[in-house]
């Protein structure tokens, strides 16, 4: 089926009294989007990409909307010292950081989310990435996908000093779909990742490939290869002992460094970097391997360089707590394909004519989401769109934008901000009539959108801070 007819379908859907149920939002209240104003917003959607500080809701900078409060809290969250300067020589150490759990491209997540705008996390059967989707949804490091084995979800760490690298890698069918790099994800404070039935297990410096090589695995028939402990005093000595047995790491050989690497546990002493301990500064020397290293093969199809940290949900109800407690927004990723890769692989791997109906897909799967968790928990999180980094090979105009001395410093607001729902209508008003019509018509994102008439900012928004609006 043509991407560019899905939405459409959806519409269609919704003509007829099928309309997916997180699009009606759980009640109704205040002003809502109940009527299409006549007059057309003044060139805001020329580009659907990411552009960093065109927003016309700046939480950083005061905008009223209900959901900055939610969005500053996860940009303090990111930064590497979120509890102050004196951290390196606190009790608690610097552990600023969140996890970033991918959990699909925006194709996948429709069909997650199906007619009733629903996914179901813990069934096998919810899977994405891949063609036919490949991993489970929530639980995408299990041990060969067999959900008679321990569980595993795999995310990538988000974190002001070190660079902001995600499972995103491109189509490698050949066909350089767009779908996968711009991929919906979980964002979680890992703080609140320590309940005891559910917490970090394992945390690796590159992808862990641990649907194959798992931490461990009992019971295991036939036993398969584990990634050991890491035993290094430093993490900078990361390179030249990444499997805790000797071995230097090869950027020409980066296939069998991931499935070799050994693996960081929770810090039980005291460290810098708090829990974190010499993995961050493990990281910050792996990203300077590939940056001075011999990376010209990539992409290669088998290397991924984006972080894995791994976290175990011991049962259903302890995701039930972590889903209503650690998770803090969603994410979808939004900057364009030719801008995540770079020479000719730019050619190779961005081949979509049209990028921008992906895009705009993410952000509609991105707010159904967001909907779904609002309905599930009550907690109304943001949604935010970034900026962020592939981790399918070494680009350095992307990664030079963050160079600060011999490593990065990458603050959320510099590849994050916040997305309105809202402004979704904006986008499908000149870009697809059929569904602006229909989500207007269930009241898009649970009635909070209003028509702003102020001509200086004219078009939908969030209502909280519509400042002339349309009754």
């Amino acid at each position: 089926m043509a991407r560019s007819c899905r939405l459409a379908l959806f519409a269609a859907a919704g003509s007829v009294g099928v309309a997916r149920a997180a699009l009606r939002g759980a009640v109704a209240s205040g002003s809502s989007s109940s009527a299409a104003p006549n007059a057309t917003q003044a060139n805001r959607t020329a580009r659907v990409g990411f552009t960093p500080g065109a927003s016309s809701c700046d939480c950083r900078s005061g905008c009223s909307d209900r959901h900055c409060s939610a969005v500053n809290d996860v940009f303090g969250m990111i930064y590497w010292d979120r509890e102050g300067a004196d951290c390196k020589t606190s009790d608690s150490g610097c552990t600023g950081g969140a996890l970033l759990h991918m959990i699909g491209s925006p194709e996948n997540v429709d069909d997650l989310l199906g007619p009733e705008g629903r996914i179901d996390w813990l069934s096998g059967d919810s899977k994405s990435f891949g063609d036919p989707p490949l991993y489970q949804v929530l639980n995408d490091c299990r041990y060969n996908g067999d959900e008679a084995k321990a569980p595993c979800s795999a995310a990538a760490l988000l974190r002001s000093d070190v660079l902001p690298t995600v499972f995103n890698y491109p189509d490698t069918t050949g066909a350089g779909r767009a779908g996968n790099v711009h991929p919906i994800g979980l964002l979680f404070d890992p703080w609140l990742l320590q309940d005891g039935s559910y917490g970090i297990k394992g945390m690796f410096v590159l992808d862990g490939d641990t649907v194959e090589f798992p931490i461990d695995c009992d019971n295991c028939i036939p036993a398969p290869a584990l990634h050991p402990p890491c035993t290094m005093e430093s993490g900078w000595n990361w390179a030249s002992d990444y499997n805790a047995a000797g071995s230097t790491f090869n950027t020409g050989d980066i296939g069998s460094a991931m499935n070799g690497q050994c693996y960081f546990a929770l810090e039980a002493e005291k460290n810098w970097a708090g829990f974190w301990g010499n993995f961050i500064d493990a990281r910050k020397a792996f990203q300077r391997e590939i940056r001075d290293g011999d990376t010209s093969s990539l992409p290669d199809t088998s290397s991924y360089l984006e972080p894995e940290i791994d976290i175990d949900i011991v049962d259903p109800a302890a995701w039930e707590n972590m889903y209503s407690k650690a998770l803090k927004a969603v994410v979808v990723q939004t900057n364009y394909c030719s801008e995540q890769l770079s020479g000719s692989a730019v050619d190779q791997y961005c081949k979509d004519a049209d990028e921008n109906s992906v895009i705009r897909l993410g952000k509609l799967g991105a707010c159904r989401v967001a909907l779904q968790i609002k309905q599930d928990t009550g907690n109304d999180l943001p949604v935010l769109e970034a900026n962020l980094l592939t981790n399918s090979m070494y680009n350095r105009e992307a990664w030079e934008q963050f160079r600060s001395g011999d490593d990065y410093i990458a603050n959320p607001e510099d590849y994050m901000q916040y997305y309105d729902c809202c402004w979704l209508l904006n986008d499908l008003m000149e870009n697809d009539e059929d569904t602006y019509k229909s989500l207007l018509a269930v009241g898009w994102y649970d009635n909070q959108c209003c028509w702003e008439q102020d001509a200086a900012d004219k078009g939908w928004k969030n209502c909280d801070y519509c400042t002339d609006c349309k009754p």
